[in-house]
């Protein structure tokens, strides 16, 4: 590991050192525990704001978030009872995303994740019509629904994210056939089957674009066995110790992968190799990572800490080699982005 990254430095959000704050903001989305409902919010510097919702919203969570054009972009979803709402918050003031017509009564649609380039925005998700899950993308507003062998059965497709480079969108995620999850990816609207479809389930949880090429990160079920993998160049690679990926980027030459380890850690593969995150795993206590970035010398991830057999939870934020808890009312924490200095 980078001597620099194994040094505890400061934590961030709240107690982020004053020379990276001045440079830069990092925001992190997720949910709260608030007036005996779990609420979408986010945090900024240690302080968490309540987004707005639909009226009679009995539950809601904050899954993405991106800056661009001088705005804050937050994807998320508000549930009437069993009745999901895709919602946008652009410096939050909150919008809902259109769903297709449907004869029967809808279960309604999810905003899974977002992501801006210049002045354009894209959000990913799925919504239900009267047959199955459809997975979509909405630019600027506009609904686009996209096609995979799932749109023929019940079960259907959940699109898990998207990312909007040079203009093109790339969604990810994965199909039903047969009852099974089948990995698979968009590229615009033209649909890609995932790596290893010929196991028994596997589904894409991260994407990125190196030089016009996609580079995928997920998890596969191979002889029993549940592990992460890395599919880069057209070649798979499972990782070791893991049992899903659900990041990945690029810096200075090395390769940074997010997950969860086959020992029951929050993790990252620095070029291939196992790193830990901090955290005392028990019988009653667990960790899980959601989403990073790095900042300098920071690897800063987002995540939840749970206890009482997963009854209890609280939203952390890694920096280095220490976490802390964001707030006391923090359920878990979805994503976290970085403006300024990367």
């Amino acid at each position: 590991m980078n001597s620099k990254l194994a040094l505890p430095i400061v934590l961030l959000l709240g107690i982020l050192s004053p020379s990276i704050g001045a440079q830069s903001k990092v925001m992190v989305s997720g949910a709260a525990a608030v007036g005996g409902k779990t609420v979408a919010c986010y945090w900024l510097d240690g302080a968490r704001s309540v987004l707005p919702v639909p009226k009679g919203t009995t539950r809601s969570e904050a899954t993405g978030i991106a800056f661009g054009g001088g705005h804050t972009y937050i994807s998320g979803t508000a549930w009437l009872n069993e009745k999901a709402t895709p919602c946008l918050w652009i410096d939050g003031v909150q919008s809902e995303l259109p769903i297709g017509p449907t004869k029967k009564p809808s279960r309604g649609g999810n905003a899974t994740s977002v992501t801006v380039e210049s002045e354009n925005w894209v959000i990913g998700g799925f919504w239900t019509n009267d047959s199955t899950t459809l997975p979509c993308y909405w630019m600027n507003g506009v609904r686009h629904d996209l096609e995979s062998p799932g749109s023929k059965n019940s079960l259907g497709t959940i699109l898990i994210g998207v990312l909007l480079k040079n203009g093109r969108v790339y969604s990810y995620g994965f199909f039903y056939e047969k009852g099974f999850a089948k990995a698979c990816y968009w590229i615009d609207d033209e649909f890609h089957n995932g790596p290893a479809n010929g196991a028994r389930e596997s589904a894409i949880l991260g994407l990125s674009v190196q030089n016009d090429g996609v580079v995928l990160v997920g998890k596969v079920r191979l002889d029993k066995k549940t592990e992460g993998f890395l599919w880069n160049v057209g070649k798979l690679e499972i990782l070791p110790m893991s049992t899903s990926a659900n990041g990945v980027f690029f810096q200075d030459g090395q390769t940074w992968i997010l997950g969860f380890s086959s020992d029951n850690r929050a993790c990252f593969w620095l070029n291939g190799k196992y790193i830990p995150l901090p955290g005392n795993v028990t019988t009653d206590q667990g960790f899980e990572a959601r989403s990073f970035a790095r900042l300098g010398d920071h690897l800063l991830v987002a995540g939840a800490r749970s206890w009482d057999q997963g009854y209890s939870r609280e939203a952390i934020v890694w920096d280095n080699q220490e976490y802390k808890s964001l707030d006391s009312k923090g359920r878990y924490a979805t994503a976290l982005s970085v403006e300024g200095e990367k």
